[in-house]
């Protein structure tokens, strides 16, 4: 029975390891992922490696599926995808994704088993040294998965330490990085448990955390940004709009009258609305809702995410492709402020980085 426990503990263990992301839950991160080492047999003989990777590839397929589950929103609720079709897709994405960690895991094994072979594993170095490969591969493996085939960060597991001990170095070092510092963490703890000699295991923790240790000392306490000129009043409205009734049109109408009234309750030097608080772009947007625009930017510039046209060169064949924006709209100056054409889009930022599925379809689906 233990090959068929250790598989659906570890699937559990990556559900758990997909809530310490609804949450300041560092501690639950590390947790998850300790007892997923724990439940790895030792890389000895060729049914273990099986077993390993097999472990290694549910503990992923629960971390994804718990944890991008919107996806199916995405493509049932909202796209109109059968639901079994939709959830299937929604396994099947996430055994993709796990099967990065699975060839982390398999790198790792490979160069540690060398490096037994090398130097033992009777000395701390020889107990320490599987541990900073293992940490390597993960960091490695999240970033080709936020990379490759357009990517897809979200969950990446330095995401789940914003608060947490390991924070400070987060602006030094980035979030794959920092993914591989909260791997090592939860390797060191786990390999006292693991070790056949639990204080040479928990020398080598030492070894494994030590610089870890010294980094995050050297940069607590360090501001690594300053305030610029004078104190910005924003302020921020969030309709809570579902997802799966915010392309209604009648709903989005009723949505973008409450953004106009949220935004205008308060005086400030800038509103900023949610991302596609707008569901069309600027020039179809409602004659009345964009009249009741016009008087609030002659106030204040108002940010809003809607959807606009890609900005490509005319001989581009995606210049209708349309893109996830943020627009400021101000204000035309010299015109009337109750007028529709009183209202410009000064400046745009295009999201650079679409969600697949959520926001585009990949190519071959």
């Amino acid at each position: 029975m233990r090959p068929a426990l250790t598989a659906l503990l570890a699937a559990l263990a990556g559900a758990i390891h997909a809530a310490s992301f609804s949450g300041p839950y560092a501690w639950l991160q590390v947790a998850a992922m300790v007892f997923f080492l724990w439940l790895l047999p030792s890389p000895h003989g060729a049914s273990a490696h099986r077993l390993r990777l097999l472990a290694t590839f549910l503990f992923g397929v629960g971390w994804f599926t718990a944890g991008v589950g919107w996806v199916y929103v995405s493509m049932h609720d909202v796209g109109g995808m059968p639901a079994p079709i939709a959830a299937l897709a929604v396994l099947l994405f996430a055994s993709y994704l796990a099967l990065f960690f699975v060839a982390a895991v398999a790198v790792a094994d490979g160069i540690a088993q060398r490096l037994r072979a090398a130097d033992g594993v009777t000395t701390v170095a020889g107990l320490a040294a599987p541990g900073f490969v293992f940490a390597a591969c993960w960091g490695l493996a999240e970033w080709a998965r936020g990379t490759l085939f357009t990517g897809f960060p979200w969950l990446a597991i330095g995401y789940a330490h914003p608060d947490g001990p390991l924070s400070p170095l987060a602006p030094v070092i980035g979030v794959y990085a920092l993914s591989a510092c909260a791997a090592l963490v939860a390797y060191a703890i786990t390999l006292p448990l693991t070790s056949d000699d639990s204080r040479r295991g928990l020398r080598a923790a030492g070894v494994l955390i030590a610089p870890l240790v010294l980094a995050v000392g050297l940069s607590m306490g360090r501001e690594w940004t300053v305030p610029h000129g004078a104190a910005l009043t924003v302020r921020l409205a969030q309709g809570n709009v579902p997802q799966v009734m915010k392309f209604d049109p009648a709903r989005a109408i009723a949505a973008m009258h409450a953004y106009v009234d949220l935004a205008g309750a308060a005086p400030a030097q800038l509103a900023v609305l949610p991302e596609t608080a707008w569901v069309v772009g600027w020039q179809r947007t409602p004659p009345d809702v964009a009249e009741r625009m016009a008087a609030l930017v002659a106030r204040m510039p108002v940010a809003v995410g809607m959807p606009l046209a890609a900005r490509t060169p005319a001989a581009d064949p995606r210049l209708q492709s349309i893109t996830n924006s943020v627009a400021l709209l101000e204000a035309v100056p010299g015109s009337s402020p109750s007028a529709a054409a009183a209202v410009r889009i000064a400046a745009r930022y295009d999201k650079r980085h679409l969600v697949p599925f959520g926001e585009f379809i990949p190519f071959g689906f």
